[in-house]
């Protein structure tokens, strides 16, 4: 029997409606398809960024226990000769533990050893205060703020300005801590520090050092920045005839006269070299000829304070008024050249 234009009409409305639940169920599995691939994807990537990094601390850690057993052994007291000991031999500690520009690099032990005793200049027991390390390195790159900052770093009365000039100019970054990556104490008389290196979820891995106090760990937040009081660019732009504070790399240059020294310096992350010359014969720069020698006088990390002769002086020669501290650490305001 023929269908009336009435019933046609409405079995081709129903059928379109059949196909457009067809297709919508078709549509939405899709969708639910691609999700669910993206997720995958997403969760197999996080999966993959994690195993390298876990491949990759693993890596770091297996040559430093090389590294370690293949430095002199350590020997215990009771295990010593009997009779008298010779008198322990002078140390002269080290100075390129504090050199900081290959962030992820394990640097070489340099924890002294007198006649096989652990020295007692330096942190003891640092494998057992790792977690307290840990907990102070997660606060201090978790936090957002200046405020939050200050008491988590040392000389923290000091360097409180330095921080709020320095973060008006670069802000705080934010890191997904994970944990220590290594960690080995730093001869230095006088102070309990530790060079540690600090790994995060989502960055490269980042050396710092930290000290140990009466009131705990201490980070040192001028070497962890590498802070300069002025830009390098800007340093060079304006000239300025008063001297300012930079954290920068020196090797030794050839010329110059023969009652100074003519460094190359070069800024830690901008471009740009400069020549500068000082007087060896000059006590205020003792410190730094220690430092030169000790590294043999090619990349050296050192804290200088530099200033041109005038604004018509050349923009790539300096001067050099001062030194501060050992390698990028201020130690305290004795170890102040000025």
């Amino acid at each position: 029997m023929a269908l009336t234009n009435e019933e046609l009409i409405g079995f081709r409305q129903n059928r379109r409606k059949a196909i457009f639940r067809v297709a919508s169920v078709f549509i939405s599995l899709l969708v639910v398809a691609i999700m669910v691939f993206l997720v995958l994807r997403l969760v197999k990537r996080h999966s993959d960024i994690a195993r390298r990094a876990e491949d990759a601390a693993e890596r770091e850690r297996q040559e430093f226990e090389a590294n370690a057993t293949t430095a002199t052994p350590r020997v215990r007291r009771d295990d010593l000769p009997a009779g008298p000991r010779p008198a322990p031999r002078e140390i002269t500690p080290n100075v390129d533990i504090l050199d900081m520009t290959v962030k992820s690099s394990i640097p070489r032990s340099t924890t002294p050893l007198v006649d096989g005793i652990p020295s007692e200049k330096s942190i003891e027991n640092l494998d057992q205060k790792q977690a307290a390390i840990a907990e102070v390195l997660r606060q201090f790159f978790e936090a957002r703020t200046v405020t939050q900052l200050i008491p988590l770093v040392r000389d923290s009365r000091r360097v409180r300005a330095l921080m709020e000039e320095y973060h008006q100019r670069v802000p705080l970054k934010s890191r997904a801590w994970k944990g220590i990556g290594w960690s080995m104490p730093v001869e230095e008389p006088g102070y309990r520090f530790a060079y540690v290196q600090a790994t995060f979820q989502d960055l490269p891995p980042m050396n710092l050092v930290v000290e140990e106090t009466s009131s705990g760990f201490l980070v040192d937040w001028e070497s962890s920045v590498q802070y300069s009081e002025l830009g390098w660019k800007e340093f060079m732009a304006t000239k300025p005839v008063q001297p300012k504070t930079f954290r920068v790399i020196a090797s030794r240059a050839g010329g110059g006269a023969t009652n100074a020294v003519v460094l190359t310096l070069k800024h830690p992350h901008e471009e740009g070299l400069l020549t500068g010359r000082f007087d060896p014969a000059d006590p205020r720069f003792s410190s730094l000829m220690e430092q030169l020698e000790h590294s043999k006088w090619k990349d050296v990390p050192v804290i200088l304070r530099l200033c041109y002769s005038g604004s018509d002086a050349p923009s790539d020669e300096v001067q050099i008024v001062g030194v501060e501290g050992k390698g990028w650490l201020i130690l305290g305001e004795r170890d102040r050249g000025l």
